[in-house]
C-alpha cells in the first residue's frame, strides 16, 4: 500500500505560494512495520520492568516490608513507558523512533521540514485512539496521516535525509525554515521527478526568490536551465 511518491495535485503536498512538491509518503504497510518492531522493543522494556517489580517485591516481602507503593510506582512506571517512549523517543531521534529507523522512515510536518518538540509530542497524546481509527484514516488519506498526524500537522516520509544531505550556503532576506524545506525537497528529490516537473518547480521556486529579495538572483547566469540555477543561486552543497 505504499506509495514513493504522491500526486502533487493532492492538498497535503508541500505548497508555498502555490509551488508544490512532492514527499515521498511512508504508506499504511511500512508505517505498520514500524510500529510493530517499536511495540517489540517496548515488550521488552515492560519484561525487564516486570523482572525488577518482582526482584523488588520479593526483597521488600523478605524485609517484611509493605508494597501497595510498589504497585503504584509499576503502574504509573507503566504508563510513563507506554506514552512517553513514543513522544519522547521522537523528540530525541528528530522525528524517528527505532522501528522508523530500521524501515527507513522520519516524522516530518508538512512542509516536509523537521517536526517541532510541540507537533511531536501532540501526534502522540491521541495514540491510543489511533489504536482504533488510525488504520482506516491512513489508508484512505492522501498522505497516510492517522488522527496525531492530523492535530499535529504531520506527515511519514520515507527518510532520505542522512544519505542525500543538502546544505543551503545562500538564502533570499527574510527566508525562513518553510521556504528552505521548499528548496532541501526540491534538491534531494529532483531525480525522482519528471524533467519537466522538476524545471517547473524550480522556476517557480526561483521568481519566489526574486520576488522576496530582488537582488538575490543578481550574480546567477541567466542561461542557466532551472534546477541549476537553483544550485548555483542557493550555493547547494551535498555534504
Amino acid at each position: 500500500m505504499d506509495q514513493a511518491v504522491r500526486s502533487a495535485a493532492t492538498p497535503d503536498a508541500i505548497a508555498l505560494d502555490n509551488v508544490e512538491l512532492e514527499l515521498p509518503f511512508a504508506g499504511v504497510g511500512s508505517r505498520i512495520l514500524a510500529a510493530f518492531l517499536d511495540s517489540l522493543l517496548l515488550v521488552v522494556i515492560w519484561f525487564a520492568l516486570m523482572v525488577m517489580a518482582t526482584a523488588a517485591f520479593a526483597l521488600m516481602s523478605a524485609a517484611g516490608v509493605g508494597g501497595t507503593w510498589m504497585v503504584v510506582v509499576l503502574v504509573a512506571a507503566m504508563f510513563i513507558i507506554q506514552w512517553g517512549y513514543w513522544a519522547v523517543v521522537e523528540v530525541a531521534m528528530g522525528g524517528q523512533t527505532p522501528g522508523k529507523k530500521l524501515i527507513g522512515l522520519r516524522t516530518v510536518n508538512r512542509t516536509g521540514g523537521a517536526a517541532s518538540t510541540g507537533a511531536l509530542v501532540v501526534r502522540n497524546l491521541v495514540r491510543f485512539l489511533d489504536l482504533f481509527v488510525g488504520i482506516p484514516l491512513m489508508a484512505f488519506d492522501a498522505s497516510s496521516r492517522r488522527l496525531g498526524d492530523r492535530l499535529a500537522g504531520t506527515v511519514v516520509i520515507h527518510d532520505r535525509s542522512e544519505a542525500d544531505p543538502v546544505m543551503l550556503r545562500r538564502l533570499p532576506v527574510g527566508w525562513g525554515h518553510r521556504q528552505v524545506a521548499l528548496v532541501e525537497s526540491l534538491v534531494r528529490r529532483q531525480s525522482t521527478l519528471d524533467v519537466s516537473v522538476a524545471q517547473d518547480l524550480a522556476r517557480r521556486v526561483l521568481s519566489l526568490a526574486e520576488r522576496d529579495d530582488p537582488a538575490f538572483l543578481a550574480s546567477v547566469p541567466a542561461d542557466l536551465a532551472p534546477t541549476e540555477r537553483v544550485r548555483v543561486a542557493f550555493g547547494v552543497d551535498r555534504s
